[in-house]
């Protein structure tokens, strides 16, 4: 189990002069048939997006604007052309977008799932269903690459059409970024909530997880609860009939009672969780999106308490070994603040917690092996 990104939309609060990739947990043989899932249907998880004339509920921009991946070769793309097919639809009178603009995204997402060098690029291939479409998108076809063969030198990446490029922000979220494209005085903003997603399948050790960044439809009055919500986006490519799903919000991986509140006031955010059972990695990669969520600072800090429900959780001595957090009864309180510039805690500590470098995609993290008795 891994993750593939799409173009997210995010109808009245997008940024004409970017678009955000926003990755979703997929399930699969050995990769077989995840590429589609670029193109795939987003379902808005909680609320809706609005605009004048209604609701929005899909929160991909390729598949809104009718842009479609299509590989010849489901399990290995590199072998045979992809062909990205332009659907003839009207594109969506809320979009600050261009059809160009939602073609580089969406192809920036094949990109970066597709590991392409010089000698075996990846070979791009346009069909429309409106002949009048060809005069933007065939500049879109050709050979793509983005990383060096293994024997060959360093090279520079294919450049995408349409002046679009790439810039991964402090949290892991990377957006197209169209420098041609003016960027608005006050740009929208919806920033995303992060969730723990608990990555496993043959590719992952088990102890690793991905912090997910989640948006919310802008129905939705308190983001932050998502946090403490149950999570399905999910694509399983494996039984893609499957009708139930395992969540994506590790910390309902296993069924336990949680208790979850939220207080956000001119002074900084409190929260609360109470849980029964909980996996000590799942709830350390919990404390850490939720930090992200929160963006807490100096004049707003994040207040976190955690009620164990049942026995004390080993982890909980961790918390008070590190430093920063208090014990009162069964109730253990820590309060948190970010640096405005990186991830890194200026106040507050996540004991165990170890990020993973250089990968491509959302933030990971890892955490100790439990061992015997914990």
């Amino acid at each position: 189990m891994d993750t593939i990104e799409q173009p997210v939309n995010l109808g009245a609060f997008s940024d004409p002069s970017a678009i955000p990739l926003g990755p979703v947990p997929v399930e699969s043989n050995h990769g077989y048939d995840v590429h589609k899932v670029i193109s795939a249907p987003r379902p808005v998880q909680h609320g809706a997006m609005e605009w004048k004339q209604g609701n929005l509920l899909d929160q991909n921009l390729a598949h809104v604007f009718g842009i479609m991946v299509d590989p010849l070769d489901t399990l290995h793309p590199l072998s045979m052309p992809v062909y990205l097919r332009v659907k003839a639809w009207p594109v969506p009178a809320y979009s600050p977008y261009t059809r160009e603009q939602v073609m580089a995204a969406t192809l920036h997402c094949l990109l970066r799932s597709t590991g392409s060098t010089p000698k075996a690029p990846l070979k791009i291939e346009v069909v429309t269903d409106d002949p009048a479409d060809k005069s933007w998108s065939d500049k879109f076809v050709g050979s793509y690459f983005t990383h060096p063969d293994w024997d060959g030198p360093q090279v520079e990446p294919t450049p995408v059409p349409g002046g679009g490029r790439i810039e991964t922000d402090r949290f892991g979220v990377a957006w197209v970024i169209f420098d041609h494209v003016k960027k608005p005085k006050t740009p929208p903003s919806r920033p995303p909530v992060f969730i723990p997603f608990h990555l496993g399948g043959e590719s992952n050790s088990g102890l690793s997880w991905a912090i997910l960044p989640v948006w919310a439809g802008d129905t939705f009055e308190k983001p932050l609860d998502i946090l403490g919500q149950p999570y399905k986006l999910y694509y399983d490519r494996s039984n893609p009939a499957e009708v139930g799903t395992s969540d994506v919000n590790a910390l309902f991986e296993v069924r336990t009672s949680i208790f979850w509140s939220t207080e956000e006031g001119a002074h900084g955010t409190s929260v609360s969780l109470d849980f029964g059972d909980m996996d000590p990695g799942n709830l350390a990669a919990f404390l850490q999106a939720l930090v992200f969520s929160v963006r807490p600072t100096t004049e707003k800090p994040l207040t976190v308490t955690l009620t164990a429900l049942n026995k004390r959780p080993a982890y909980f001595q961790a918390c008070l070994d590190a430093g920063g957090w208090k014990q009162t009864g069964s109730k253990l309180t820590g309060t948190f603040v970010l640096d405005s510039t990186t991830t890194k805690l200026v106040k507050g500590s996540i004991p165990g917690v170890t990020f993973l470098t250089h990968l491509q995609g959302p933030m990971r993290l890892t955490f100790p092996e439990k061992k015997d008795g914990e």
